[in-house]
C-alpha cells in the first residue's frame, strides 16, 4: 500500500512553458492505507437495508398522473 498524498499512477502528463504552465497532470493519488482491522469496517449489508426511497416500495405500481 502506499502512504496518503502519493502520486500513485499519472494518467496524462504535464507541460510548462518557462515558468507557465500550460497543461496540469492527470494523476491518481493514494487516500492512505486502508483500515486496519475488520471490525472497523462498514458491514456491506449496510447499504441493503437502507432502501434509497423509503416512499416507493417496489411492488406498487407508479402512478400515471
Amino acid at each position: 500500500m502506499y502512504a496518503e498524498g502519493v502520486v500513485i499512477e499519472e494518467f496524462r502528463r504535464g507541460f510548462l512553458i518557462g515558468d507557465r504552465l500550460i497543461r496540469p497532470a492527470m494523476v491518481k493519488v493514494s487516500a492512505g492505507p486502508g483500515p486496519s482491522s475488520v471490525s472497523e469496517s462498514v458491514p456491506s449489508d449496510s447499504a441493503a437495508s437502507h432502501p434509497a426511497s423509503p416512499d416507493l416500495a417496489l411492488d406498487e405500481p407508479l402512478s400515471s398522473e
